[in-house]
């Protein structure tokens, strides 16, 4: 198996680069990450930067405890540009909610996103948490998730630049780069030719190091090689073939077939993917085991049973399948996404595993825009058995964020949040992690002011 001598940092350099020396044209949000996030733009006047504050009170449920809540919101929008960034406090009859202010980094947490994106190029780079990051095919990094210890969650970076002739992805889940850092470089070696289905041949390569260890054992280290081309051309609708590759150092491989009948820009309105592909893997590897759950599933952490109880469980019983002893087998992933973009979003995809325990997984994104309302729900669910279990209850690996915003009157409105996510327990004596299903809901009423 080959060993590849990297330097950790080498994606961020990379991408930071490319950031600031390339440009080519490109009308649309790059598909990258949270590029083309509708939730994260407004539809406006191009040429009209808009600072809206808020100032909202209520209620915030936390597991069984109710407390008061106040929370400020700045919001700036302009062609380039854009940040959000709020901050709650709450109180209840035991006092203030010491997670929102018991560390450093929960000033860093008051940052929801911070992205640049210039209009004309194909470039991106963006800073905040993140529930939706794919590297290169997905075989690998899917749907990767810094929101799902909600009270804990990192600022990632994530970034993006393209030519004609080759691309860069980058992303860490952590701005401090102390755990999960990996990029993609892709080539297109006929990029000079005429013919356009021949410069679309891509040759990509994927990194990933969780430079988190227990012990002396590093958690994770992953390599991906995927190839992809446009066979056929409809208009604005391609069918794309891919093929990739990825193995875990001293773990396992896999191998993966599939294809796409998209659009990046269908006339001018939308933008839409449907996808179908076929896994094989062998012991030690799960496609997209770089996902939503990472944070709480790993080789240093599991997620305690709560609910998905069997006869015989003991008190600490976890669930989930570690890396380690993921049996190899077969699975079949469908995925329908469709964007109009700036106003609805929604995005489906099932991978079903087949054999062995349950590793099938699940992921939804829905959101849109009216003249009154704002709405969006998230949700991330594994350990699934087959595609019918999705109507069983939650369970423990289950991630969810649901939030809406009602514009009332003049400048009144009310917004509310529920989230299903989870919080660390106390760590076991050979320094793991075991985490704990964690629900609230938080009804907020309030001011906002358009400037």
């Amino acid at each position: 198996m080959p060993r590849w001598r990297l330097v950790p940092h080498l994606t961020i350099v990379t991408v930071s680069a490319m950031l600031a020396l390339t440009r080519s044209a490109g009308a649309q949000p790059v598909a990258f990450g949270s590029g083309d996030d509708p939730s994260e733009q407004t539809a406006r006047a191009i040429w009209r930067p808009s600072t809206t504050l808020q100032a909202m009170g209520g209620f915030s449920l936390i597991g069984a405890q109710w407390r008061t809540a106040t929370n400020f919101t700045v919001d700036f929008h302009s062609l380039n540009f854009a940040a959000r960034a709020h901050g709650t406090i709450r109180a209840g009859i035991y006092g203030t909610y010491d997670a929102d202010i018991d560390d450093t980094y929960d000033a860093a947490r008051i940052l929801d996103f911070v992205r640049v994106t210039p209009v004309g190029s194909n470039l991106y780079a963006r800073a905040g948490p993140t529930t939706r990051l794919r590297l290169g095919t997905g075989h690998i990094v899917n749907f990767l998730n810094t929101k799902s210890v909600w009270d804990d969650r990192t600022v990632g970076l994530e970034g993006y630049a393209s030519t004609g002739a080759f691309s860069v992805a980058a992303f860490a889940d952590n701005f401090l780069l102390d755990r999960l850092i990996g990029g993609r470089a892709a080539i297109r070696p006929l990029f000079w030719a005429r013919e356009p289905k021949a410069r679309s041949l891509e040759i990509g390569a994927t990194y990933v190091m969780d430079r988190k260890k227990l012990g002396d054992r590093r958690l994770l280290t992953a390599y991906g090689a995927d190839l992809q081309f446009v066979a056929a051309t409809i208009g604005d609708i391609l069918f794309r073939p891919f093929g990739t590759f990825s193995w875990y150092e001293n773990g396992g491989g896999g191998m993966g077939i599939g294809a796409e009948l998209m659009s990046d820009d269908f006339v001018d309105v939308a933008r839409f993917r449907v996808r179908l592909a076929l896994y094989y893997s062998g012991d030690g590897f799960v496609p997209g085991h770089v996902g939503s759950f990472y944070a709480v599933s790993n080789g240093a952490a599991r997620i305690l049973k709560a609910e998905d109880l069997a006869p015989g469980d003991t008190v600490g019983a976890v669930t989930g399948v570690p890396l380690a002893t993921a049996p190899g087998g077969t699975a079949l992933e469908t995925e329908v996404r469709l964007l109009f973009f700036r106003s609805f979003e929604l995005w489906f995809s099932f991978r079903r595993h087949f054999g062995g325990p349950p590793l099938s997984e699940y992921h939804i994104r829905l959101f849109f825009r009216t003249g009154r309302l704002t709405a969006y729900v998230g949700q991330d669910r594994a350990g699934l058995k087959s595609f019918f279990t999705l109507f069983n209850d939650l369970g423990d690996q289950t991630w969810m964020e649901f939030q809406t915003d009602y514009h009332v009157a003049r400048g009144f409105w009310i917004f509310v949040r529920a989230v299903y996510a989870y919080e660390e327990a106390a760590p076991t004596d050979d320094g793991s992690q075991r985490f704990l299903v964690q629900r609230r809901f938080e009804p907020f009423g309030g001011l906002r002011i358009r400037l």
